[in-house]
């Protein structure tokens, strides 16, 4: 096995062995185009406490920034429902996989093995990585606490209390592995 490499959203991942991108999967293909979304990609590793989880990342570039808001009172509500659609389509996948349905047998084949069965309370993690103008931080504050209101319950399904929202720099100290393009 081989790392993942790809380029997306002005970014470069090399995510770790094991790892999974659900869009390159054939279950995930039979449903894409059906309003189901999914996180960019999955792998299975140790925390930086050193216990072994399942981190699951989306990628967003800096035109997420430059779209004018539909409704001004609200400016990044496309980013927040974009992103909770993506963690919710993520898990309700994840939770497929671990259920013996026929397409839930056949994505627990195509993920890798220590992605199943459920990995137990706080063994997922979802990160955002949001790339964000120099000097305007401050933006994703708000954005992280609107993401992680809406999915709270969800969240607490899989045993987790919150999704990570962070900006490059962050992704770095986090030890995420992905560089800027």
């Amino acid at each position: 096995m081989t790392p993942i490499i790809f380029e997306e959203s002005g970014f470069r991942v090399e995510a770790p062995v094991p790892a999974f991108r659900l869009a390159d999967l054939p279950p995930y293909r039979l449903l894409s185009g059906k309003r189901l979304k999914e996180m960019d990609v999955g792998w299975w590793g140790p925390s930086q406490e050193g216990q072994q989880r399942l981190t699951l990342l989306e990628l967003k570039g800096l035109e997420v920034w430059q779209t004018t808001p539909d409704n001004p009172a609200t400016p990044r509500e496309h980013l927040v429902r974009t992103c909770v659609e993506k963690a919710t389509d993520t898990l309700l996948m994840l939770a497929g996989a671990w259920t013996p349905t026929s397409w839930g047998t056949e994505l627990s084949r195509s993920l890798p093995t220590q992605a199943l069965p459920y990995p137990g309370d706080k063994a997922l993690k979802l990160v955002f990585l949001i790339d964000i103008p120099v000097g305007q931080r401050e933006l994703l504050l708000p954005v992280r606490d609107e993401i992680n209101g809406r999915l709270q319950g969800r969240l607490g399904i899989f045993g987790m209390r919150r999704v990570s929202v962070v900006d490059f720099e962050a992704a770095q100290k986090m030890g995420l592995p992905v560089t800027r393009l």
